[in-house]
């Protein structure tokens, strides 16, 4: 079972509508935010035009299946990793050999 947790923020304002008159309006701020005004700085600045007038912080938790994970999951290059530790005692091995 994979297990996340989602947290983002409501961001409740106005914008200007086609007939230049203002109308309620609400955007998705993905994050682990807690401060009030770098959310609504950062809603400023995705939504051009938008005056953000209240923010709600929401937290989620997620979960999936393993097996639809691993159906939709895209993965990226396999790669070999080789530790310095693991080469340190595999040496210390040879000397003990000795």
């Amino acid at each position: 079972m994979i297990k996340r947790l989602r947290q983002y923020a409501k961001v409740s304002g106005y914008e200007l509508g086609e007939d230049n008159t203002p109308k309620l309006v609400e955007h998705i701020v993905e994050g682990a935010y807690k401060d009030v005004d770098r959310v609504k700085e950062r809603a400023s600045r995705e939504w051009k035009g938008f005056m953000p007038t209240a923010v709600e912080f929401h937290r989620q938790n997620t979960t999936m299946s393993d097996s639809e994970y691993y159906k939709h999951a895209i993965f990226g290059e396999d790669t070999i990793v080789t530790y310095e530790d693991n080469k340190q005692s595999a040496d210390e091995s040879k000397n003990d050999n000795k």
